[in-house]
């Protein structure tokens, strides 16, 4: 189209946002040609963007007030001494440029975003990370680290053709350069620290040290325990939205699920809708009639033919009971077992 109408960009913008395969789902589900992996970076950092994660840390240094983002039972609790390199302006930053900086929209009580005029919603104060090395070994790392690629060409060779089904089409396949037998753990990993691990995603702790870090008031406490964290600084999802959400989900009486399966299966898709687009509830219905005859795998009971939206529902709604602090495990587990499923890590 760029060709044809030499360089009409409102009409290359037209053709993208027309094509058969941005309508209709279907067409890229039936296809087997179509599709790509996601970048380990990309696959992590769409999911934490989507879900409104965030560190507690502002860029000069101090702690959002009242954060809605504590965990629940855990709270920031000694008063602000800011070190020095905590403050983003002692590093010329110019204060205009740190002002155009905005941190995720904000929710209300019922998990909904909060109007601030046509079209826009109200935001948090923006927040700084400052990342760790993710491209080493050990058992979590995404191969890849922000502004490190290796060379001009990404982490990859645009020419990359894995054997097997890809090969046979003709395709290639960059990005499954990095997927070897143990990256695809070590990125899973990551994805289980970021959204079930209790504490986030660590960042580099701001001082430099445990120390330095207390000295600076940048210690939050767990009400079930005494013991401090060193947690302002990691990256933190905004778990309160989804328990908050999660406590308005109507429940459906004249279908074959409890209530709680109801509101669990409405997570379920909530996540879906803004995570894979809609692909899990397209791709996997829910019908107990089909699960076939249960066995035991150890001390679990296995339905050998529950689909996986199927399997994560009933997972939620048997492994965890009501309560904010249920709801919370649950938002957790869903989010981990959405952002490492296939149908995630593979975009259509």
């Amino acid at each position: 189209v760029w060709r044809d109408t030499n360089g009409q960009l409102d009409e290359v913008i037209r053709a993208i946002l027309l094509d058969p395969e941005a309508r209709n789902p279907g067409t890229s589900e039936l296809n087997p040609e179509f599709g790509k992996k996601k970048e380990p970076i990309v696959a992590w950092i769409q999911a934490l963007r989507a879900i409104g994660s965030r560190s507690r840390i502002t860029l000069d240094g101090t702690v959002i007030p009242g954060d809605p983002v504590d965990f629940p039972g855990q709270n920031h609790i000694n008063p602000l001494n800011p070190t020095a390199d905590a403050d983003l302006r002692n590093f010329d930053y110019p204060a205009a440029s740190l002002a155009s900086f905005q941190g995720p929209v904000s929710y209300d009580a019922a998990g909904q975003l909060i109007p601030a005029g046509i079209g826009s919603f109200q935001r948090l104060p923006a927040t700084q990370y400052r990342i760790s090395f993710m491209d080493g070994s050990g058992s979590a790392a995404l191969g890849q680290s922000p502004l490190k690629a290796p060379t001009v060409f990404n982490w990859f060779l645009p020419d990359y053709q894995p054997g097997g089904l890809i090969a046979s089409y003709g395709l290639v396949a960059p990005e499954f350069q990095l997927a070897t037998e143990g990256s695809v753990f070590q990125n899973v990993n990551v994805y289980w620290s970021s959204f079930w691990g209790a504490l986030g995603w660590g960042g580099q702790v701001i001082g430099g040290t445990n120390e330095n870090s207390d000295a600076a008031g940048y210690t939050t406490q767990y009400t079930y325990s005494t013991g401090m964290t060193h947690s302002d600084e990691d990256i933190i999802p905004d778990y309160w939205a989804w328990i908050n959400r999660y406590g308005t989900y109507p429940v459906d009486p004249t279908n074959a699920l409890t209530d709680e399966q109801d509101r669990d299966l409405q997570l379920i898709d909530d996540l879906d809708d803004l995570l894979l687009g809609g692909r899990f509830k397209l791709l996997y219905p829910v019908d107990p009639s089909d699960d076939g005859t249960p066995v035991m795998q150890g001390s679990l009971l296995n339905y050998p033919n529950r689909n996986p939206r199927e399997s994560i529902l009933y997972y939620l709604s048997d492994a965890y009971g009501s309560g904010t602090y249920n709801t919370w495990t649950k938002v957790r587990a869903a989010l981990y077992m959405l952002t490492s499923s296939p149908e995630y890590l593979i975009q259509k």
